[in-house]
């Protein structure tokens, strides 16, 4: 028994092979065909295939009808046999090229080893009388089309050697038509360059004759194929050209969006065809039909020994040759890149007879000449102009003309020839801050000197001559100072004196208690010293005014003319302390009823000192000065950018301004905008272009890189230092955090006004001005009962467990002599206790900001000098800044604020330069209440401005944080 294949015609023109157990003679030849080779019939019949005779069986497998029919109908309803569905043409053509590809395997596979093979046996006939042959055949097609004048004579025959024999002379059967394999008599023969299927019309005839009509679509859709693949090809009436030459190798920028990389493209033009340097394809062939009815063929053949000389001189120029079509760069294979490759060697690539094509992205023409970019800085008085050329070419761009493109984040330029310049990415990164910023006019470029920074992250100027980070090394304090500076303050007054030497604004942020106002006072004497001994220049008024004529002592006094403009709680502070440090600078308090409207007597003082308010009424006068200086303190007072105090300070036009904050940034990046434009105006742009840059992308988009811009334009003008930092010698400070419990009847009322405020809540969508109003009245009612009911409802009879904790603790401190301060937002609440002290017969301080100064003054001294004065009850935002309150060692808060910022400040006026002793902080928080869920808030609103100013914060409520308060 053995194994044999055969090959049965199944449908007209295709043939399917099987696979049969088979008897043999005694000779060894097969006889009649026994059963199907299936795996049980070759095991019963002890046939072991070898690895060949498996390779075929598993191709016989496939492509059995079975087989073919479950493949071809996978996708359909309804399913068809074989027969029905090669009926379907489209279908037909892909179930031929799949049997093709597999009976080339096959038939490769039995010639290659000889196994034995048969042609249309059927079952029960001796196989003997049909076995196929194989034999190593060299048949060579000869086709030969003559065109003449009624149409045209096609021929097909084979060469074999030297002898040459029609088809029609032999039994010739198409077995597989890509690639072709025949059987001729009985011999299976592979047959190049053609399709087997063309030898069908010549089996019966010598020749075909195409008419004269068919001619065009013959020569299009059969002859052309022809052409391509056949070698020996016997022509007349027709002309083939052939185009064996490169004409020109073309090197193109392409993008490979699978790996999301740029290359280089690289294709031959061999003038009537173009293949790339990975294309496939060995030949090309057109056909031309000219007027007079004569055709040409235009035959293509690559020349596999020139393009590979062309691809050797691409890898000499350091391109890696990589899977897919193009040729990428040793790195980053950007777009960018890629393009820098390109233009670097340009005159290389011409040289070695490349042609580089036309640069095209998003339908944009790229230009691949350099760019060159020379720019110089002049210093004016108040600004720097920019001035320079960008020359691509032959072609010279105004630097101006330039900074739009980077501005929008443009790197497309357009010249005046069509193309594009493709901007570098480092120009992006190092103007940006110019184009962003400065102030194109008439092809000018202008920036405000403040913006300084600016040039030098350009490196258009040296930061020691746009910016000096010290003052000159020849300043001395003034004798006149009556303090002993401790090493940071002293630079910051250096630093300081540099922005006055400078004429530019300065903001001092320094943390609570480290002493800005004595920093200051420092400037204000150096400044003195260093003014111009002239006489002042009164702006222009109506001759008849009272007071247009100058003091007859102004030029004598040579006052220094500085405004400070500080809250009202702050005026005896200051008084004091220019007092004490500096007694040679005459002070006015330009406050109350009956302060000066005469400017004759206001200029005579070296400091004027008034509130914000008062400024803000007195607006008209106070422009009408030539202040030599205009400081703000708690300049944060100024935050607001459509505060009628904000836009009046606007007016004042001073030579040099200061603005003191220890919390610059309260609430958004809109704080520091405010205070940045009044001492530097026109620093950080415009309001809604500083929005549109920096507020919504920081605050809304986390930008890292604005950020960071942000901070290097605004750090040569603010300076901060937190006691952690440079008050190491201050005395520890401990914070405890005191958890009480309401009594019963106080807890019963919170939670029937906590059901109420979340009922409003449910309403609320985060912006009706109105309801948000009644959600924090509804808050505030939650905060004030947890402090005690009283501070809502007058007739409670009933206790609070807060004010009992803290009665203990007071009791505590005091009897062991020690000072505290004791903080509430709630004037009500400090009441509370204020009976009770008063009830207690206690001494006592009350500081609200209902109270006159005369009245906050005589509170302060007598708390600072009564030794039996141990309670200061303060009004968290009236005392929560500026005071100087070092006689206590104690700082009880009585309950917490939204912003942890003014609860620091509170804290401060204790733990500040000056104490000697452990400061202690008492935090009572009420269990399971709106207070804690406060504390929680405070942690989590904090993150941008300690970003910006390193230890700042802010709190800003959203819908989201109402509903965690009321959880």
């Amino acid at each position: 028994m053995i194994l044999l294949y055969n090959i049965t015609e199944f449908s007209k023109n295709i043939f399917l092979p099987s696979a049969w157990i088979v008897n043999t003679y005694e000779d060894g030849q097969p006889s009649h065909l026994l059963q199907k080779a299936t795996s049980v019939g070759l095991r019963d019949y002890e046939i072991k295939p070898t690895a060949e005779d498996q390779k075929c069986l598993d191709i016989v497998a496939q492509l059995s009808p079975t087989a073919l029919e479950k493949k071809y109908n996978a996708n359909k309803k309804t399913p068809q046999t074989l027969l029905q569905l090669i009926d379907n043409e489209q279908i037909k053509i892909s179930i031929r090229t799949y049997i093709d590809r597999l009976m080339d395997s096959f038939l490769s596979t039995i010639s290659d080893f000889d196994l034995p093979i048969a042609i249309n046996v059927e079952q029960g006939a001796s196989a003997n009388l049909t076995m196929l042959q194989y034999t190593n055949r060299q048949l060579v097609p000869m086709i030969a089309f003559r065109k003449k004048t009624d149409g045209v004579i096609y021929h097909l025959h084979f060469r074999e050697g030297r002898k040459e024999w029609a088809i029609s002379e032999k039994k010739v059967t198409p077995i597989v038509n890509t690639p072709a394999w025949l059987v001729v008599d009985k011999e299976l023969v592979r047959v190049p360059y053609i399709n087997a299927l063309m030898v069908l019309p010549f089996r019966d005839k010598y020749e075909i004759v195409i008419p004269k009509a068919k001619i065009r679509e013959y020569f299009q859709q059969f002859i052309l194929k022809v052409v391509s693949k056949v070698e020996d090809l016997d022509t007349e009436g027709f002309e083939i050209k052939t185009y064996p030459g490169v004409y020109r190798c073309i090197i193109e920028l392409g993008q490979d969006f699978i790996q999301n990389k740029w290359g280089i493209a690289v294709r031959f033009d061999y003038q009537k065809a173009e293949f790339s340097w990975r294309d496939s394809h060995q030949r090309s062939n057109q056909i031309e039909f000219l007027p007079n009815e004569d055709i040409i063929i235009h035959k293509v053949i690559r020349n596999e020994a020139v393009e590979g000389h062309f691809i050797k001189k691409i890898h000499a120029l350091g391109l890696i040759q990589a899977e897919g079509h193009y040729f990428y760069l040793d790195g980053e294979a950007d777009f960018y890149n890629t393009l820098q490759w390109l233009k670097k060697y340009k005159q290389t690539l011409e040289n070695q007879d490349f042609t580089i094509g036309k640069i095209q992205i998003e339908h944009r023409t790229i230009s691949l000449e350099a760019g060159e970019l020379a720019l110089n800085v002049s210093r004016q008085n108040d600004w720097f102009d920019v001035y320079g050329d960008v020359s691509v070419g032959d072609f010279l761009i105004p630097f101006g003309k330039i900074l739009p493109y980077i501005r929008n984040n443009d790197a497309y330029y357009p010249l005046p020839d069509g193309t594009h310049f493709i901007l570098p990415p480092e120009w992006f990164a190092k103007y940006q801050g110019i184009a962003q910023f400065a102030k194109i006019q008439a092809g000018a470029v202008r920036l405000a000197r403040s913006q300084n920074t600016l040039l030098t992250e350009a490196a258009l100027m040296e930061p020691e001559i746009a910016y000096n980070a010290t003052a000159k090394a020849d300043f001395e304090l003034s004798p006149l100072l009556k303090a002993d500076l401790r090493p940071y303050q002293l630079d910051g007054v250096k630093w300081m004196v540099n922005h006055y030497q400078q004429g530019l604004g300065a903001c001092l942020a320094d943390d609570m208690g480290l002493g800005k106002t004595l920093q200051t006072i420092a400037v204000l004497l150096h400044a003195k010293a260093n003014k111009p001994k002239q006489k002042s220049k009164l702006q222009s008024v109506p001759q008849l005014d009272l007071f247009a004529t100058p003091a007859a002592d102004e030029s004598f006094l040579q006052a220094l003319n500085a405004l400070i403009v500080l809250p009202a709680s702050l005026v005896f502070n200051w008084k004091a302390e220019l007092r004490k440090f500096s007694p040679q600078l005459t002070v006015y308090e330009h406050i109350g009823a009956k302060r000066h409207q005469d400017i004759r007597l206001l200029k005579r003082y070296d400091v004027v000192l008034t509130t914000y308010q008062t400024a803000l009424k007195d607006i008209d006068l106070f422009e009408k000065i030539d202040w030599e200086y205009t400081v703000l303190d708690e300049s944060h007072y100024i935050k607001n950018k459509n505060s009628q105090v904000f836009k009046a300070l606007k007016q004042l036009k001073p030579k040099y301004k200061i603005s003191l904050s220890g919390t610059p940034i309260e609430n958004s990046l809109s704080d520091l905008w405010s205070q940045m434009d009044f001492i530097n105006p026109g620093l950080l742009g415009s309001y809604v272009f500083f929005e549109n840059e920096f507020m919504k992308p920081i605050e809304k988009g986390g930008n890292e890189q604005r950020k960071e811009q942000l901070k290097k334009m605004v750090a040569p003008y603010l300076l901060r230092r937190t006691k952690g930092e440079v008050a190491k010698d201050l005395p520890p400070l401990t914070t405890q955090v005191v958890m009480v419990d309401m009594t019963t009847e106080q807890a019963k009322r919170y939670e029937t006004e906590k059901s109420a405020a979340r009922n409003l809540l449910t309403n609320y969508d985060g912006k009706d001005f109105v309801m948000r109003t009644q959600v924090f009245q509804a808050l505030t009612r939650l905060r004030q009962i947890v402090n005690h009911p009283l501070l809502i409802d007058e007739n409670y009879k009933g206790g609070s467990g807060k004010m009992d904790e803290i009665l203990e603790y007071w009791d505590t401190i005091r009897r062991g002599q020690h000072k505290m301060l004791l903080f509430s937002s709630f004037t009500q609440h400090l009441n509370i206790f204020k009976q009770y002290f008063e009830k207690e017969k206690a001494v006592y301080s009350y500081l609200t900001g209902s109270q006159t100064l005369p009245q906050r003054q005589q509170a302060i001294e007598n708390f600072q000098q009564m030794p039996d004065n141990q309670s200061f009850l303060i009004s968290l935002k009236a005392g929560g800044t500026g005071l100087n309150l070092t006689e206590a060692d104690y700082v009880l808060m009585l309950d917490p604020w939204w912003n942890p910022q003014a609860e620091l400040q509170a804290i401060a006026r204790a733990h500040r330069i000056g104490q000697t002793k452990n400061v202690i902080v008492l935090k009572f928080i009420t269990k399971n209440s709106i207070e804690e869920k406060i504390l929680a808030l405070q942690t989590r609103k904090t993150q941008l401005a300690a970003d910006l100013l390193e230890n700042v914060e802010a709190m800003n409520l959203t819908k989201g944080d109402l509903a965690f308060l009321l959880e």
